[in-house]
């Protein structure tokens, strides 16, 4: 039996998100779960990526504007040398470029040139509309048009690891920031071009350190049993 938005504690349900899902199927897959309809995520990660994504549900989503503000940090594997339609791996190849030699002291500039309040020319792929028509509309379409620069801020932009083909990066970011933009404005300033490999949110404030949890357990442990939905550790309820 499905409950009212009334029944269910207002709640934040931090899920990890899996690789190959849109934000709006974790949402849907929700639904199905508790079988409410008042539920709504609080900020898009691309099909590809995984990691935090947390989802409001019932009257918690009268606050999902704020969790949109809020900061985040990302870990991302940025393939060098290759250029792609999405500026990611989903997307199809469309340029190749030899990767330079680099130096932990080169690499350390560039990131440092790339931190702090930095511009970034929104992405073809995004939600964002030019002329009333949404940017990824338009891209499907083969259309590339001027679209508009934004300020972010980068907080921390640091090295995880690298090989000669791959750079993996931490990255603390203000709210608007494009993953994707940043990754091919630093292989830019290396001197080569690069797609997002692999996208990992760490966390979502307010909620760093936070446990997350599998749509597939979610979906296991509350189907039979909706009483055990505040067992557990990934929700928030906001009546605490």
């Amino acid at each position: 039996m499905s409950k009212s938005s009334k029944d269910l504690i207002p709640s934040v349900v931090l899920v990890d998100k899996p690789s190959g899902l849109t934000s709006r199927q974790c949402v849907d897959q929700l639904v199905k779960i508790l079988g409410e309809s008042h539920i709504g995520h609080t900020g898009t990660l691309d099909p590809l990526a995984t990691g935090m994504l947390p989802i409001c549900i019932g009257e918690a989503t009268k606050f999902a504007r704020f969790f949109l503000e809020a900061e985040k940090a990302y870990d991302v594997t940025m393939a060098l040398g290759v250029q792609t339609s999405t500026g990611d791996a989903d997307g199809t190849v469309i340029a190749r470029q030899s990767i330079p030699s680099r130096t932990s002291e080169t690499l350390k500039v560039v990131l440092q040139q790339l931190s702090g309040e930095i511009q970034q020319v929104v992405p073809m792929v995004s939600a964002v509309r030019v002329g009333g028509q949404r940017l990824y509309k338009l891209a499907r379409l083969g259309k590339i048009v001027e679209r508009p620069v934004r300020k972010v801020t980068i907080f921390e932009l640091s090295v995880l690891a690298q090989t000669i083909d791959t750079i993996t990066l931490h990255v603390r970011c203000s709210k608007g920031t494009y993953i994707r933009a940043l990754v091919e404005d630093i292989a830019k300033a290396l001197g080569t071009c690069a797609h997002v490999q692999r996208l990992h949110r760490c966390w979502v404030a307010p909620f760093k350190g936070k446990p997350m949890e599998a749509l597939s357990i979610l979906s296991a442990a509350t189907a039979p049993h909706q009483h055990r939905w505040k067992d557990f550790k990934s929700v928030s309820s906001l009546s605490e």
